[in-house]
């Protein structure tokens, strides 16, 4: 990690003052940082929130159908291709693992990847949006505007 910030100011050492200017938001070269300064409904992660909202309409379809929550994602597959989702959507569930879901008997929980450590995580019973930075320090409760319906 430390080799890799070096090279990034090397880098930007490198180019001129007037193209450093033009570099803004610069993102953590794993993905999202730990430290992102996380407020309650943040457009970015309110974006990618927006992402699982057919993972909670497939649950809930599941669920009315089936009188209990589905133990996997794999179990909602069937639910999702009812959407007509696009191909790339189902990749980023299915092939790349970017999303996790996983249920008990009164509640489900999705999972998104930020970043090599963070995640934002969904719980249904409370309806609640959890940024997890995965570093070991506290998870952060975090207000998004996410209608599912």
């Amino acid at each position: 990690m430390a080799i890799v910030c070096v090279l990034i100011l090397i880098a930007a050492s490198l180019l001129p003052k007037e193209d450093i200017k033009k570099i803004k938001n610069v993102e953590h070269p794993f993905g999202m940082s730990p430290m992102y300064p996380v407020k309650d409904y943040d457009p970015k992660l309110t974006s990618f929130a927006l992402n699982v909202i057919p993972i909670m309409k497939a649950a809930e379809d599941y669920k009315t159908e089936k009188k209990a929550f589905a133990k996997s994602l794999e179990e909602l597959r069937p639910y999702l291709e009812k959407q007509n989702l696009k191909s790339e959507y189902m990749d980023s569930l299915f092939k790349y693992r970017g999303y996790s879901y996983f249920s008990k008997d009164t509640y489900y929980c999705i999972s998104i990847r930020l970043g090599q450590d963070p995640s934002l995580e969904y719980t249904s019973n409370d309806k609640t949006w959890r940024f997890c930075p995965g570093d070991g320090s506290q998870d952060k409760e975090v207000k998004l505007k996410i209608n599912p319906n």
